[in-house]
């Protein structure tokens, strides 16, 4: 039998360990598939209406009780200091569309009860990276597709207004 040292520190975890038998109360967190996307060309959204633009992502989950983290970078520049909004919504196999966990647009008092999120509340330039953790269940194609609309008609919110790459990256975890 293989003889385990004990360090002042805790155990040395360079070291080999040899054992049989089975560990349990570990496990999860393991990521199943990572996939990245971008975003290369300009998308202009001039509407007070929700209008999908171009950031739209799909994976599709090993199990149902697979955790679905989503961290993507909105870069843009808005034309007033009159604010936007951004939300994503998921849908699978065309069945129905969701929307997901927002945050308020820091650009209006109420935004809190329209369950939004803004990256900027004045004109010029915006980048934000902004993270979602979501357990679909299902093991069905799921689509995350993101909606933007203005404050007011007249304002206009420019997507990779600077050439910089609006980008998204979905993780399947293990739960």
């Amino acid at each position: 039998m293989a003889q385990i040292k004990l360090q002042a520190d805790g155990l040395n975890l360079a070291d080999t360990f040899a054992f049989s038998g089975t560990v349990t109360g570990v496990g999860g967190g393991k990521v199943l598939q990572c996939l990245h996307y971008v975003q290369e060309s300009q998308r202009n959204v001039s509407s007070t209406s929700w209008t999908a633009n171009d950031h739209v992502y799909t994976i599709t989950p090993a199990s149902t009780s697979s955790r679905i983290i989503i961290h993507w970078s909105v870069d843009c520049w808005h034309s007033s200091d009159n604010g936007y909004e951004v939300k994503i919504a998921w849908n699978h196999s065309g069945i129905s569309e969701t929307d997901l966990d927002m945050y308020p647009s820091i650009a209006d008092s109420d935004a809190d009860s329209r369950n939004v999120m803004s990256g900027w509340g004045g004109a010029g330039k915006a980048g934000k990276v902004h993270s979602y953790s979501h357990v679909p269940a299902t093991t069905n194609e799921i689509t995350y597709t993101m909606y933007t609309s203005n404050h007011t008609d007249a304002d206009t919110v420019y997507f990779r207004y600077y050439g910089c790459d609006n980008w998204a990256t979905l993780m399947e975890m293990e739960s």
